[in-house]
């Protein structure tokens, strides 16, 4: 099992040109949906993410190794926790995970759910890559262009984090972004990629 493992930093905005919660905000959703529902344009017909990128965290990678999600709106926990007022968030998230997870029988009810661990960060490769793909993310973020936008960080991010400080974010909010593949060979005891015993 390999999932990507994914940290979100946000700040908050002025704007309510972004997707949250504010008397003004709602008010403009209001409109934004009759304008959907009359013509199919407007916010509520672009994606939620408006954008996102491949990264190299080192110049000597062949491929990138982070991907970046721009969303117009304050994300944390998934939007299961929600916050009063507009912003936005950026996701950072590993895209070639050296750490494996498992998939394993918790009981011999066949009908109880399977117990799954991802394992994130099992591999010392995978945090390092973080690091550095949430120094690159937040230095992309405090860049001029989006000074207009950025009033206040959240999360607990912030200036003069040493690597120590960024490893205790990645593992205290860290989280799944939902991609997880794998596939299971058969094969003798002792291979480590067999999964039948």
């Amino acid at each position: 099992l390999q999932d990507h493992l994914d940290l979100i930093m946000a700040y908050k905005s002025t704007d309510t040109d972004t997707f949250g919660f504010s008397m003004a905000g709602f008010l403009r959703m209001l409109r934004q949906i009759l304008q959907w529902r009359r013509d199919g344009t407007g916010m509520i017909a672009t994606p939620f993410a408006e954008g996102a990128a491949f990264l190299k965290t080192d110049p000597a990678l062949d491929k990138p190794d982070i991907q970046l999600h721009f969303v117009i709106s304050i994300v944390e926990d998934h939007a299961r926790r929600l916050h009063w007022g507009h912003g936005f968030s950026c996701h950072v998230c590993a895209v070639n995970p050296h750490s494996r997870g498992e998939v394993f029988l918790k009981s011999a009810d066949p009908l109880a759910a399977p117990g799954i661990d991802p394992k994130f960060l099992d591999d010392q490769r995978d945090l390092d890559t973080m690091i550095k793909g949430a120094r690159m993310t937040r230095e992309i973020l405090q860049a001029p262009a989006l000074a207009p936008w950025r009033q206040k960080e959240l999360f607990g991010v912030g200036d003069g984090m040493s690597d120590a400080d960024w490893e205790q974010q990645i593992r205290a909010r860290g989280d799944t972004i939902y991609h997880p593949v794998g596939t299971c060979r058969m094969g003798p005891e002792g291979d480590p990629m067999a999964v039948v015993d």
